[in-house]
């Protein structure tokens, strides 16, 4: 199953809360609630600094915000390669030998219990 952009989780909640675009823009201090539109259909993403004000707005945590915004994961990525850069070496071994791989099967088989490890 796909899970939502941002955009669509945006536009779902505001719907369910029965806000305008108008209305989020202004709870964001946005300039104009065409960014929320453009946001909305994927067109431009919304600043950092506004995730916390939206997850307010629309009545969720920061951190179900972050499960739709691929940056979250990025910048925590970018972070520990520049903390441990053998890591660019592990990924990309990883993405050569299985090029195949959807990132759900990638995660399942790092989240797969190994045969090696003792039982609980």
């Amino acid at each position: 199953m796909r899970k939502n952009t941002l955009g669509e989780f945006i536009r779902q909640r505001r719907d369910a809360l029965e806000m305008s675009q108008r209305e989020l823009a202004n709870l964001l201090k946005l300039k104009a609630s065409s960014h929320i539109c453009d946001v909305e259909n994927g067109y431009r993403q919304l600043g950092e600094e506004h995730l916390q004000a939206l997850a307010d707005a629309l009545q969720v945590s920061l951190e179900e915000i972050q499960a739709h915004d691929p940056r979250a994961p990025l910048s925590e990525a970018r972070e520990l390669l520049e903390q441990k850069p053998e890591y660019i070496h592990a990924l990309n071994r990883v993405m050569r030998r299985a090029p195949l791989l959807s990132p759900e099967e990638l995660i399942r088989r790092v989240e797969q219990p190994s045969h090696t490890e003792n039982p609980p």
